[in-house]
C-alpha cells in the first residue's frame, strides 16, 4: 500500500476510529476504575494509567479535528459527535482521578472546559450554516447540554477531592465521636454497618486531615463500649467511602445539584436519541453516510449503558474485605499491646520495646516466644502505620489500598473508645 492510499485512508475513516476509540477508553475507564478498588495489580495499574492519559488526550483531538472537517457536506452528521466528545471528557462515574495529585489540577481542567466548550459550539455552528436538518441540530444541542453538565461534574468532583478542599470544608466543631455509633459485639448486618460508617465518617476524614475531634456526650446508664470483630468491617466500609471521596464523583453525585446534573443528562441524552431516530428516518443515506449513522448509535446507546453501568458501580460501597483481617487475636494485641498516650497535640504512639522484649526470648517457652513475636510486631507496625505520611495512605487507596492503612485507622477508632470509656468511668465516679 502506498503512502498515499494511507493517506486517504486516514482523511476518509481518521475521524471515525478516533471517536470511537475515545468511547471504548471510557468503557475501559468504567472496568477497570471499579477494580482498582479492590486491586493491587501492577499490569492492571499501567492500563488504566493509559486509559486515563489516552481517554482526554483522544477527546481532545477529535474535537480539534472536528472543527475542520464538519463544515463540508460530507461530514455533516460526523458533526453531531462533537458534544459526545464533551461528554467523554466527563468521565465515567467510578473514576474521576488516577492519582492523588491529580485533585489539584481541577483549575487546568476548568480552563480546558472553556476552551473545548467553545470548540464543540464553533462546530455546531458550522453545521447549522450548512444543515437543513433542524432535528438533527436539536439533537445536537441536547447533547452539547449533557456533556458541558458531565464535564462541569467532573471538574466539581475534582475540586471536592482535592485534600486541601477537604480541609477547608471540615469543621471538626460540627462533628463529636460517639462511638455507641461504631459497630459493637453482636452488629453483623452489612446494611447496619455501612450506615454506621455513613454516621462515623468524620473520624475516618479527621484522620486523613492529622485533626482530632471532641468525644460525644456519655449516654445515662450505658455502661463501657465494648467493640467486636464488626470493627474491621466498620474500619473497610470507612476507607472505601474515603476512596469514593478522592477518587471518583461521589461527592457530587450524591448531592441535590449532582442529581439535577444526573437528571438533565439523562434527559438530553435521551432527547437526542429521540430527535436523532426521527432525522434518520427523513432523510437520505448513502454509503458513507450509513456508517456514520452506525457510529452515531453506537455513541447515544454507550452514553445511555455508561450513564447507567457507572452509577451503579459507584453506588455499590460495601467493600470485599480483601484487607482486613478479621482475627479476634490481632484485633486483642491491636487493644492491648500498644502504648497509646493522648496529648494536647494529638496522638502519639510510643515506640516499642523492642530490646526489653527480645531479651525475655530465652526465658520463654515455644508459645510464649511466639506470642510474645506477634506482639512486637504488631507494635512495629502501629508505630510505622501511625508515623506515615497522610497523603501516602490517600495514594494507598488507589491502589487497592494497604493493610497498614487499616491498622493506622483501627488506633484511631481505638482511641476514641479508650476517651469514651473513661469519660464514663469519670462520670460514674462523680456520680
Amino acid at each position: 500500500m502506498k503512502v498515499d492510499d494511507v493517506i486517504n485512508v486516514w482523511n476518509k475513516w481518521g475521524i471515525r476510529a478516533v471517536v470511537l476509540l475515545s468511547f471504548i477508553l471510557q468503557i475501559f475507564l468504567l472496568v477497570l476504575g471499579e477494580i482498582r478498588r479492590r486491586s493491587s495489580s501492577t499490569t492492571l495499574r499501567v492500563f488504566l494509567w493509559l486509559a486515563y492519559l489516552l481517554a482526554d488526550s483522544t477527546a481532545i483531538y477529535a474535537l480539534g479535528h472536528l472543527s475542520v472537517v464538519s463544515g463540508s457536506r460530507e461530514h455533516q452528521l460526523v458533526a453531531f459527535w462533537a458534544p459526545f466528545l464533551l461528554l467523554h471528557l466527563g468521565g465515567p462515574d467510578n473514576i474521576t482521578a488516577y492519582a492523588l495529585e491529580d485533585n489539584s489540577l481541577w483549575l487546568r481542567h476548568l480552563q480546558t472546559l472553556f476552551v473545548q466548550v467553545l470548540g464543540a459550539a464553533y462546530v455546531i455552528y458550522l453545521y447549522m450554516s450548512s444543515s437543513e436538518i433542524l432535528l438533527l441540530l436539536g439533537a445536537s444541542i441536547a447533547m452539547f447540554v449533557a456533556g458541558l453538565l458531565k464535564y462541569s461534574e467532573r471538574i466539581w468532583a475534582l475540586y471536592c477531592g482535592n485534600i486541601s478542599s477537604i480541609r477547608d470544608n471540615f469543621n471538626k466543631t460540627d462533628h463529636e465521636v460517639n462511638p455507641l455509633r461504631f459497630v459493637t459485639a453482636g452488629t453483623s448486618r452489612t446494611r447496619e454497618v455501612l450506615l454506621k460508617a455513613h454516621y462515623n465518617f468524620s473520624v475516618c476524614q479527621s484522620v486523613f486531615l492529622d485533626t482530632t475531634l471532641e468525644p460525644g456526650d456519655v449516654e445515662p446508664g450505658l455502661g463501657p463500649i465494648n467493640v467486636g470483630v464488626e470493627i474491621y468491617k466498620l474500619v473497610e466500609l470507612e476507607l472505601s467511602l474515603m476512596y469514593d471521596i478522592l477518587y471518583t464523583k461521589a461527592p457530587v453525585i450524591h448531592t441535590r445539584y449532582g442529581f439535577c446534573i444526573r437528571f438533565i443528562s439523562l434527559i438530553g441524552t435521551s432527547i437526542a436519541f429521540f430527535l436523532f431516530q426521527l432525522s434518520i428516518s427523513i432523510s437520505s443515506t448513502g454509503s458513507g453516510y450509513d456508517a456514520d449513522v452506525i457510529i452515531s448509535y453506537v455513541l447515544l446507546v454507550g452514553a445511555l449503558t455508561l450513564e447507567d453501568g457507572a452509577r451503579e458501580q459507584t453506588g455499590n460501597e460495601d467493600g470485599d474485605g480483601g484487607l482486613v483481617e478479621q482475627d479476634a487475636l490481632l484485633g486483642h494485641i491491636l487493644r492491648d499491646r500498644l502504648f497509646v498516650s493522648p496529648t494536647s497535640q494529638g496522638i502519639s504512639i510510643a515506640k516499642p520495646a523492642a530490646g526489653q522484649d527480645c531479651k525475655q526470648l530465652f526465658d520463654l517457652g515455644t508459645y510464649d516466644t511466639l506470642k510474645l513475636i506477634l506482639g512486637l510486631w504488631v507494635e512495629m507496625m502501629a508505630y510505622a502505620a501511625d508515623h506515615c505520611n497522610r497523603d501516602s495512605h490517600a495514594r494507598q487507596l488507589s491502589n487497592g489500598g494497604e493493610f497498614l492503612t487499616i491498622v493506622w485507622l483501627l488506633i484511631h477508632h481505638q482511641i476514641y473508645i479508650e476517651r469514651y470509656n473513661e469519660s464514663i468511668a469519670t462520670s460514674s465516679d462523680l456520680a
